[in-house]
């Protein structure tokens, strides 16, 4: 059995500039892509939960991808 390969994405959460007093999150990818939330979250652990299931759902299209011999990032 081979080892599941690493996935490419990074997730950044911090203190929104638009909205002071709230938290947004930012998820990149190797090579670039990248995906940003579109709303403002009351605290960090809100936004980190909110970015960690985003997350769940393009690693699982990453991993699709690469067993189908695509293997980049949606």
């Amino acid at each position: 059995m081979t080892k599941p390969s690493v996935h490419p994405f990074s997730i950044t959460v911090r203190p929104s500039r638009l909205a002071p007093g709230t938290f947004s999150w930012r998820i990149n990818a190797i090579g670039g892509d990248c995906e940003a939330c579109t709303i403002f979250y009351a605290s960090f652990d809100e936004a980190r939960r909110a970015a960690k299931a985003r997350l769940e759902i393009l690693v699982a299209q990453w991993r699709s991808n690469e067993s189908s011999g695509q293997g980049r990032a949606p």
